[in-house]
């Protein structure tokens, strides 16, 4: 070692004696330069990232769910589900748009006259006809008198009875006058007749908002169409990632309808409270890609393992909807089998440019990134000796 600084350095001999002073500078740089190594080898990590160039392959496939089942079959194309559920409640109000008329109805009294040989009676509830084909009932059972021969003047003196009538419907126009005349339904008016000697009154009527079975109706439908949405969103929630929910096999039972107001009470706003449960079906993502798998050919996947990830698919309903049968149209990504352990013991205590011209190299591979941590051992330019400190990760485009 003297002899190697003696060719090295251009100190007297006398400062490389043993003891000298110049030994502490340099035991402390080769200290630096050990310590240095050792936490190389130690906490040096390295992160290679190969990205892949990827095959795709589009397949449709027509499967069926069923929640009885505990496991795929394959031979039938039929899928292992689970049901789940949940039960949301809500309020929502709405102005209240049916219009009704209501009011009081007019009455009065009639004199009624008989022009016949006989005493007639009238049932309570016969009509009368007034001024305007305004129509009248009498209230109660009312019995008229025949015609009478006057013994002094030879004329007839027609029957007469009282008899209290009322309007068959509301409204001021059923206040007719006095003096007005009365015809009764399928009578002859030449044999008998009715007047009135008072005015009638109490006839009344108003617009007023009510109920409508339309607002019952758009109510529900809005309420309904809310919760359905916080429903999807609770049953969501209670999925996994790896799972998918068969939205065609929803269904919504209503367990609580109440309105605050039924149909035609006079009111402004109407308010129903509603309580849904849904029901639907799940299924696993990887049970339809397992699927989908054994129906491809070996030409189809070759040496190639699936990205499940990037793998995408979209399901729709067959056109016979009772029997949870479904279309998947399916996007899978396949990419190279990569040995990572392999490519561990390749790479490890290799420089950085010996790693990245082998990795560059291998099949399919169309990027390189290898990252080192911490970021100051990267002035090394080496990849660490323990296999333990590096990771290889690989990702498709």
């Amino acid at each position: 070692m003297v002899n190697l600084l003696k060719g090295i350095f251009w100190f007297p001999k006398k400062l490389l004696r043993p003891g000298s002073i110049l030994w502490v500078p340099i035991l402390f740089l080769l200290g630096i330069l050990v310590t240095f190594g050792v936490v190389f080898y130690l906490a040096a990590k390295t992160e290679v990232i190969l990205t892949l160039r990827p095959k795709i392959v589009e397949k449709s496939l027509v499967f069926r769910i069923d929640d009885k089942l505990s496991q795929i079959d394959t031979e039938n194309k039929v899928l292992p589900a689970r049901s789940i559920s949940a039960q949301v409640s809500g309020s929502r109000s709405a102005a209240a748009t049916g219009k009704k008329t209501v009011g009081e109805k007019a009455k009065g009294e009639v004199t009624i006259y008989n022009r016949t040989d006989s005493v007639k009676k009238f049932n309570a509830g016969t009509i009368l006809i007034g001024p305007g084909k305004l129509e009248f009932s009498l209230d109660t059972e009312a019995k008229v008198a025949s015609k009478s021969p006057d013994p002094v003047s030879h004329t007839d003196h027609w029957g007469e009875g009282k008899a209290s009538i009322t309007a068959l419907d509301i409204g001021a126009q059923y206040n007719i006058a006095a003096g007005s005349q009365f015809s009764f339904e399928n009578l002859s008016t030449s044999a008998f007749s009715a007047e009135n000697q008072v005015a009638f009154l109490g006839g009344t009527s108003r617009q007023i908002t009510v109920v409508a079975k339309e607002d019952q109706e758009k109510l529900l439908a809005d309420l309904t169409k809310e919760l359905n949405q916080k429903a999807k969103t609770e049953l969501e929630s209670k999925i996994s990632a790896e799972e998918n929910l068969a939205l065609t096999t929803l269904t919504t039972e209503v367990k609580v309808r109440k309105f605050d107001h039924e149909v035609a009470e006079e009111v402004s706003d109407l308010t129903l409270n509603l309580t849904i449960e849904n029901q639907v079906l799940v299924f696993k993502r990887d049970d339809l890609l397992q699927l989908a798998l054994g129906v491809l050919t070996p030409e189809e996947i070759g040496r190639l393992e699936i990205d499940k990830e990037q793998s995408q698919f979209e399901i729709s309903p067959t056109t016979q909807s009772s029997s949870l049968g479904f279309v998947a149209k399916l996007k899978m990504v396949f990419r190279p089998k990569v040995d990572q352990a392999a490519i561990v013991e390749k790479i490890k205590g290799t420089s950085l440019a010996s790693a990245q011209r082998y990795l560059s190299q291998l099949d399919s591979v169309k990027t390189v990134k290898i990252i080192t941590s911490p970021g100051f051992f990267k002035v090394l330019s080496w990849l660490p000796f323990k296999k333990e400190n590096i990771m290889v990760s690989v990702v498709t485009e």
